[in-house]
């Protein structure tokens, strides 16, 4: 059984932060008798238990835990934040899946019958688009194709985890241009990630990093795999087709500051399709990258 949140279960494991936003997991495992503790996708703590959860039916409480009332050492058992996406579901998780679903900031794959916009990763991001075409895609049945106006373009609204100095993050798409012009990714950040120069060449930027790739991308019908990412570790990297093709070193990127920020597809003399397109909140290795190349 899985619990998803942002509060953590005191009869298990305790460990006391005074702040903390992000996305907690917990697993507990009946067949190896053992419970872990996840923090945004990277194992926290974990012990082994005599007995393993047992629990067939009863009542989740969710912001009290009277079990806190003879353990006054955790603190009191009302629990003051927020929670969201609080999910429970059978079976547990690989490592994989816990990373993948507290990472994965947005994934727009286009191939929605009944919401064509519809966000198919796990926090059913807010997606508007205007001006655009429903064509055949790469990796589903459709993908997402712009224009040449600056009324021709997607927007997702609400990532919190932007807004922070040095925040990670990777953004991964399938192009096929018409033309080698225009804005691929833009934001709300004051800067865009993915640009085409005035000569065709592809511009990776965060904040004052950018790097530039001088062999032009294949036209249409020809599609590329384009992958950004970004720590204050790891520096900006562009990947293209799986290779990283460019690299800056590390640098401090400010974030913005406001509660949230948005990402912009298309828009400006942008003209192509694109499918398949993935925000996540780390920087991607390249076993990642090379798994949603080939997958």
């Amino acid at each position: 059984m899985e619990q998803t949140k942002r509060q953590r279960r005191t009869n298990s494991i305790v460990k006391k932060k005074k702040k903390f936003e992000g996305k907690i997991t917990t697993l507990h495992s009946n067949s190896k008798t053992k419970q872990v503790i996840y923090v945004n996708g990277n194992l926290d703590n974990s012990r082994g238990t005599s007995n393993g959860f047992n629990g067939t039916s009863g009542t989740f409480y969710i912001g009290n835990n009277y079990d806190l009332t003879s353990n006054p050492s955790y603190g009191t058992n009302n629990f003051q934040g927020y929670i969201d996406q609080l999910t429970v579901s059978n079976g547990v998780r690989s490592t994989c899946e816990v990373l993948n679903v507290a990472t994965m900031a947005c994934r727009l794959s286009f191939d929605d019958n009944t919401n064509f916009l519809a966000d198919s990763g796990p926090n059913s991001v807010s997606i508007n688009a205007y001006n655009y075409i429903s064509v055949s895609g790469l990796k589903g049945t459709q993908a997402i194709s712009f224009t040449t106006s600056s009324s021709s373009y997607l927007q997702a609204t609400g990532f919190r985890f932007l807004p922070y100095n040095n925040a990670p993050f990777s953004i991964s798409l399938w192009i096929q241009p018409i033309l080698l012009q225009g804005t691929i990714v833009g934001s709300s950040l004051g800067y865009d990630p993915l640009t085409f120069a005035s000569n065709g060449s592809l511009i990776a930027r965060v904040a004052t990093v950018s790097v530039s790739y001088d062999i032009l991308l294949e036209l249409t019908p020809i599609w590329s795999h384009i992958v950004l990412t970004w720590s204050s570790s790891g520096g900006l990297n562009l990947y293209i087709n799986n290779i990283l093709v460019k690299s800056a070193l590390p640098s401090t990127s400010t974030g913005s500051g406001a509660s949230t920020n948005n990402l912009i597809l298309g828009g400006g003399s942008f003209s192509g399709t694109i499918d398949e397109w993935r925000l996540y909140s780390r920087e991607l290795p390249s076993s990642d990258i090379c798994a949603i190349f080939t997958n």
